[in-house]
């Protein structure tokens, strides 16, 4: 009898593994769309393309498998929701903290409501800071 019930045991566990993998959903995330063109617009204005380290940009995706990883760019989660096949989780910007880049030309004017911090020393930069 102790036989079985250690079979059965192992049964229900395979049985309850293989329904949680049909169960599972993906994790996605995304990055909005007005925010990835704000950040690429950015790069374009304060001279991306001469950076020292450029790691993601410019930002080609608004949808990831993991947390992007973009040089200077931290994120921050605002949202999660779930549909029938994934998980979404929207993203923001946080910090843009670009310190050892040749950033060069005019700030650009943009919107970015979650952004805490930004760092821009040894760089170049002329125009105000956005509100």
């Amino acid at each position: 009898m102790e036989m079985f019930m250690k079979k059965l045991f192992t049964i229900l566990l395979f049985m309850l593994g293989m329904i949680s993998a049909v169960l599972a959903k993906d994790t996605v995330y995304v990055v909005a769309p007005d925010e990835v063109a704000q950040l690429n617009k950015f790069y374009e204005q304060c001279g991306g393309k001469n950076w020292d380290y450029v790691f993601g940009w410019p930002i080609q995706n608004t949808t990831w498998k993991s947390i992007p990883r973009v040089t200077g760019v931290s994120f921050i989660e605002k949202s999660t929701r779930e549909e029938p096949s994934q998980i979404v989780r929207e993203l923001r910007c946080k910090k843009l903290q670009l310190t050892r880049g040749a950033l060069k030309g005019i700030l650009p004017n943009f919107n970015m409501p979650e952004i805490e911090e930004l760092l821009f020393s040894n760089s170049n930069l002329e125009g105000s800071i956005p509100e």
